[in-house]
């Protein structure tokens, strides 16, 4: 609307192959689900979560926390993953949402109770498909629907740079 309004030729902004409207309907959908959240975490309702996104193959929002690189060489990310860890130990890092009741946990876990299965649905393991993925560092539990892309080779630490020089001839047979 901007651009139509003040007179801008609107080819110059158009890029083949791209739909003009794409990038403000992402905005929109992004800025929907920041305020959501937002809200979520202001009225102290619900679950807020840490990473926001869509997995558009599986057609649902994956809700796990982001949690600093544990193999980061940064020294100020060292140090800050540190402080965190004594915030967490203090149990500051803990919040109480309101209207928690144990009582209605307590009530969906009755209702949570095994049911007849009218429609002969089952769940089959899949583990033999999870293992055949990437291979995993056994310090971090990864979200379901996650996995890693590589696994990270370990640094040589016994590993010295030296060069080797091979004798050479004297300098007069190099020059004949």
């Amino acid at each position: 609307p901007l651009v139509t309004t003040s007179g801008f030729d609107e080819k110059k902004l158009k890029r083949e192959n791209v739909c003009a409207a794409s990038l403000p309907t992402t905005m929109g959908v992004v800025a929907g689900l920041l305020v959501q959240n937002a809200l979520k975490y202001l009225l102290e309702f619900g679950e807020v979560a840490e990473y926001l996104g869509y997995n558009a193959f599986k057609n649902f929002f994956p809700t796990y926390g982001l949690h600093p690189n544990p193999q980061c060489e940064d020294s100020n990310c060292v140090r800050n993953q540190k402080v965190f860890q004594e915030y967490k130990k203090s149990g500051k890092a803990e919040k109480i949402l309101k209207g928690w009741d144990e009582r209605a946990e307590e009530a969906a876990e009755e209702n949570a109770a095994p049911q007849e299965n009218e429609w002969g649905i089952t769940l089959e393991d899949d583990s033999e498909v999870a293992a055949a993925g990437a291979a995993q560092p056994s310090t971090q539990q990864l979200p379901q629907g996650v996995q890693f892309a590589y696994s990270v080779p370990k640094p040589d630490e016994d590993k010295t740079e030296t060069v080797q020089v091979a004798p050479s001839p004297d300098l007069d047979v190099l020059r004949a």
